[in-house]
This record gives C-alpha cells, sequence and structure tokens, in this order.
C-alpha cells in the first residue's frame, strides 16, 4: 500500500470512529450516524426513525466542526502538508 492510499484509509477509519463516538454519547444510530458520508440529500423516508436521525446528526457534528473557529485556528498550526488530514485527527 502506498503512502496515500494508507493516508486516505487512515482518515476514513478516523472518520467512522469519531461519529461512532459521537452517535453513542447522543444516544443516536450508528448505521443511521455512519450513512452520513453516503447518502445524498434528504435521508430517505423508507429508513427507519433512528437512521434518519442519526445521518442528521452526522450532518450537524460536519457543520459545526467546518464552521468552529478554534478548529480553523488549530488547522493552520499544522503545517501545510499535513492539514489535509486535520479535519479528521
Amino acid at each position: 500500500m502506498d503512502s496515500d492510499a494508507f493516508a486516505a484509509t487512515a482518515e476514513a477509519l478516523l472518520n467512522i470512529l469519531a461519529h461512532a463516538l459521537l452517535a453513542e454519547q447522543a444516544g443516536c444510530s450508528l448505521i443511521g450516524n455512519l450513512l452520513g458520508d453516503f447518502v445524498r440529500g434528504a435521508p430517505p423516508q423508507h429508513y427507519p426513525p433512528a437512521w434518519q436521525a442519526g445521518i442528521r446528526l452526522h450532518r450537524r457534528i460536519d457543520a459545526f466542526v467546518d464552521r468552529h473557529r478554534a478548529f480553523h485556528s488549530s488547522l493552520q498550526r499544522l503545517p501545510a502538508p499535513q492539514r489535509r488530514w486535520g479535519r479528521v485527527a
């Protein structure tokens, strides 16, 4: 596995772990929370309500992190080549 493939795999695993931890703390569906990276648009109505809630929580978490001033300040502390991974570290 080359270093880019390894880094992409590590990024995906960190994202999954972070959302799994936050889903558990919120008492939300783990499956729904993880689906947030794969479902586009409104959560499908044929999904169980817990999955729909998990998808919405996933999106709120991502939006909160992306807007937070402390997050952006922390990213600037990383060397430029490593900032890509700062979103999940």
